[in-house]
């Protein structure tokens, strides 16, 4: 995604901020060290949000399910395991 495009998504997003991770992929890897500045944004995120901030715009930003997918990147788990 362009880094504009970036920018103007996460100033739609409640309690969010645009953070540009080095990658040399469309899909960060766990292998890679932006990783790490990945996990560490989303459990800002997380601990941050407040029900107010999720509700700006009358209703759930997110859904439980996105919000249990969510929390679930956040403890690092990939995609298969998320899926299982």
């Amino acid at each position: 995604m362009p880094s504009e495009e970036g920018l103007r998504l996460a100033a739609l997003i409640p309690g969010a901020r645009f953070v540009p991770l080095d990658s040399d992929n469309h899909v960060l890897l766990d292998s890679e060290p932006a990783w790490a500045i990945f996990l560490a944004e989303v459990r800002r995120y997380l601990g941050s949000a407040s029900a107010d901030a999720l509700k700006a715009n009358g209703d759930d930003a997110l859904t439980p399910a996105e919000r249990s997918v969510l929390r679930l990147v956040a403890l690092g788990l990939d995609s298969r395991a998320i899926a299982r």
